[in-house]
Formats: structure tokens, sequence, C-alpha cells
């Protein structure tokens, strides 16, 4: 389980009334993918360059514009692994990095 993540690049998106849920392409030098397959690991991470985010009315908007597809923003919020897929409670969305 870990504390915090930033996590470029949203491909896809579905909002219903107060939430969204956001399937987050990570970036290259995301840790995720290397850690995903270290030696004696117990449990595999499927898919370690995707990431499910789940944002809510809880959730800060502190980005300056709409999350859309094919967007980079950063999310920050905890992050676990739900059976090899990794999912994030999303506390922040801020603008991407340029």
């Amino acid at each position: 389980m870990h504390n915090t993540k930033e996590c470029p690049h949203a491909i896809f998106r579905v909002c219903r009334q107060r939430s969204c849920i956001h399937l987050v392409h990570l970036g290259s030098h995301d840790l995720f993918a290397n850690l995903a397959v270290q030696p004696g690991q117990t449990s595999l991470i499927t898919t370690p360059g995707t990431i499910v985010v789940y944002a809510d009315s809880n959730t800060q908007m502190l980005n300056s514009s709409a999350v859309a597809v094919g967007s980079v923003f950063r999310f920050n919020g905890l992050v676990f692994d739900d059976n090899g897929t990794l999912r994030m409670d999303c506390a922040q969305i801020y603008d991407g990095v340029a």
C-alpha cells in the first residue's frame, strides 16, 4: 500500500453525479512498473502502466482546466493493489507537468 502518487495522462473517464472514475496511463518514469516485477513477490500487478483513479466530491480540484481524455494531470491520493489492479482514492487533482 502506498501513501501518495502522481500520475499523468488520463485516457478514459466516466462520471456519474458527483463521482468520476479515470483510467490513467502512467508516465515512463513511474515506479509502479519497476516495482511490479520484484523477485519474490507473491502477487503481481497485472497492468503496472495504468491505474484506476476514483475522484468524488471530497477530491480537491486544484487544476486550471477540466479533466479530459488525452490531457495531462497529476493525481494525488492513496494507492492500493486490488488483486493485481492499481487503484487510487484521489485526494487532489493538479495541472500536469509541462
